[in-house]
């Protein structure tokens, strides 16, 4: 889907059922750079991923995990100097 902004959203779904994960959701800026991507998996369970596309940020990417519930479990966090801070909770 491209919305009127110039960025493109594209879902994947796993209708076959041999994947470990149901769905994929990415999101692209207008230059076509990944920006966001989301996977919910059988067994219930979310990652998300937030990429800094355009360097505007202190890290270069964040990843978070949730349960089933919604309840984070894991956070994890890489900066533009390579360093890396990992949560669980």
């Amino acid at each position: 889907m491209r919305y009127d902004d110039g960025t493109v959203q594209t879902a994947i779904f796993d209708a076959a059922g041999d994947q470990p994960w149901t769905s994929q959701n990415a999101v692209y800026d207008v230059q076509g750079r990944q920006t966001n991507l989301g996977v919910i998996y059988d067994d219930g369970h979310v990652e998300n991923a937030l990429f800094d596309a355009a360097s505007d940020q202190l890290w270069t990417s964040q990843s978070s995990v949730y349960d089933p519930t919604g309840q984070l479990i894991a956070l994890s966090i890489t900066y533009d100097d390579g360093s890396v801070e990992d949560w669980h909770i």
